[in-house]
């Protein structure tokens, strides 16, 4: 719950509940996102984005082509075909004049497209990196790439770099680049698999058919389609005989090839616990989340059900205030991680957009 109300629909029609279930805004939103910290919600209203506040009141005019919930001080916002940016007070802080617009993970700097190219701004609009880009990602910092012969080459820059200070990594182009949530990116060359660091250091080089950052782990998978775990040195952690795996920070859920079974095991391979089910859907600290004879449930990090996969159709993963949203056929609700129904499946939709 963000603001301790939550975007909830009915009949198409979006509106807000309390932790509670009781409503408090009621419907009459096309769309409705939850609120960001500034007490600000992100709504669509005869066919226009703007935003209210925690009584229901537009306070930035709905005339919005499209817009982004507040990241810090700013919003992204569309207007007449351009993109730029408003304050809470709906004051224009970056002007209207971008083909694109996209928030950074470091606040105070905006990833823009203008003239087909794209480079990075502040939130004043005043630009720090031209705009000569093909792509910019945000990589610990920045990394910007540009293709070379329909491949891309990579070069870095620290967060408040200018042009001048930036450094290509290394004489080498890459058919595909995906940054991770941690600060690493997974390439491709000639159709296999390989990871880098923030810093550019090459952690593996392109030899697996899949590479997949797993919190202090890589899972690969090579060329036999086998699975196993790398660490970031570049170094096995297991051997490669599984069909699948999963990272959790206390161990790793397995599958054996000719074996029905999941399995609960240490690095070294120790069985801690097994069980059955069609597929593992969602992992946190303390709850798995699966999937069995086409219903969810939830064990423990013990091996422990909580939820027998009996009832529900649908059980999202556990958020960091520990409910998680389910569905009774096409109807949603909350529980918390013991199983309690926070809030019944009566409404039609809830927006995950936290």
């Amino acid at each position: 719950f963000s603001q301790n109300l939550l975007a909830v629909s009915s009949d198409e029609k979006w509106g807000y509940v309390s932790s509670k279930g009781k409503m408090v805004i009621d419907y009459k939103y096309e769309f409705a996102f939850n609120y960001a910290d500034n007490g600000l919600a992100l709504v669509r209203l005869d066919g226009k984005y703007g935003f209210i506040n925690k009584k229901g009141k537009m306070v930035i005019e709905n005339k919005y082509d499209k817009a982004l919930s507040f990241n810090g001080e700013i919003a992204i916002c569309k207007l007449n075909g351009n993109y730029g940016a408003v304050d809470k007070s709906g004051k224009i802080k970056v002007p209207f004049i971008y083909e694109n617009l996209s928030y950074s993970k470091t606040n105070g700097k905006l990833i823009a497209k203008k003239d087909g190219n794209y480079g990075i701004i502040d939130t004043a609009g005043q630009t720090i990196i031209d705009f000569k880009y093909t792509k910019i990602d945000d990589f610990n910092g920045f990394y910007l790439s540009y293709k070379v012969d329909g491949n891309y080459k990579l070069k870095a820059t620290n967060i408040d770099s200018r042009d001048s200070d930036i450094q290509e990594i290394e004489q080498r182009t890459f058919e595909n680049l995906v940054l991770t949530e941690n600060g690493y990116a997974i390439f491709s060359i000639d159709g296999k698999y390989g990871l880098i660091s923030s810093q550019g250091k090459f952690v593996i080089d392109a030899t697996y058919k899949s590479v997949e950052v797993s919190g202090k782990y890589l899972i690969c998978k090579n060329i036999y389609n086998y699975y196993g775990l790398i660490d970031f040195e570049g170094a096995s952690v297991t051997e490669f005989n599984f069909q699948s795996v999963i990272n959790h920070d206390d161990f790793i859920i397995v599958k054996y090839y000719n074996d029905d079974k999941f399995y609960a095991v240490t690095a070294e391979e120790e069985k801690l616990f097994s069980f059955e089910a069609d597929s593992i859907t969602e992992i946190t600290d303390d709850r798995i989340v699966f999937l069995s004879g086409g219903k969810y449930g939830v064990m423990d990090k013990s091996g422990n059900v909580i939820i027998s996969a009996e009832k529900y159709d649908y059980i999202s993963k556990f958020y960091s205030d520990g409910y998680a949203v389910v569905s009774c056929g096409a109807k949603y609700g909350i529980i918390d991680k013991n199983g309690k129904e926070i809030i019944s499946a009566k409404f039609d939709n809830i927006n995950l957009d936290f």
